[in-house]
């Protein structure tokens, strides 16, 4: 997200569910974390960062790729709405990371390719609930190359979203730039 002096960014429990979190000393299983990439102070002239996410109820039978439908941040211009791709502006080192939850009482189970290249996947199922899973790689890239995050082969995935409630993520962002762009 692009972020102003003075933007405050929180973590909200929805009012609707009963909610808990646990911890105990010495044990931390929940944090809230933020990183600054990109400042005018950094140099950083173009940077490249994408966050798209679902909002609404997607089914991916055999392999299909998720249709993510709301750009979120979309720095250098690398994700592509029509294909649910991310395509390299710049060749680079990027860190990405997809995460996601299934509709009540399905499996999920995604995975990401470099072209037609399988690099990992994500996998949850929870029978009488939502499944959730998520994965995250740092990979060097080339300019064009695509990166996209499908339901895995043979499988019929149902992915779980709505307007309010975003859970499917599919987000990137250049580390480190291999050369300059082309003027």
């Amino acid at each position: 997200m692009e972020l102003q002096a003075g933007d405050t960014i929180f973590v909200k429990a929805v009012e609707d569910y009963d909610n808990s979190l646990y911890g105990a000393a010495g044990e931390i299983y929940t944090t809230f974390t933020g990183e600054l990439m990109f400042s005018e102070a950094s140099g950083v002239a173009n940077p490249i960062a994408f966050s798209a996410g679902l909002t609404k109820n997607i089914s991916l039978p055999s392999g299909t790729n998720v249709m993510y439908d709301k750009i979120i941040t979309n720095a250098g211009n690398g994700f592509d709405k029509t294909t649910g791709d991310f395509v390299v502006p710049q060749d680079g080192t990027y860190m990405i990371h997809y995460n996601s939850l299934s509709e009540l009482g399905m499996e999920m189970w995604l995975e990401l390719y470099l072209n037609d290249q399988y690099i990992n996947s994500a996998y949850g199922q929870a029978p009488h609930t939502w499944a959730d899973a998520g994965n995250s790689v740092i990979l060097d890239m080339k300019s064009g190359d695509r990166l996209r995050v499908r339901g895995r082969k043979g499988e019929n995935i149902v992915l779980y979203g709505q307007p309010d409630e975003i859970y499917c993520i599919f987000s990137g962002v250049m580390l480190t730039a291999k050369n300059a762009p082309a003027a």
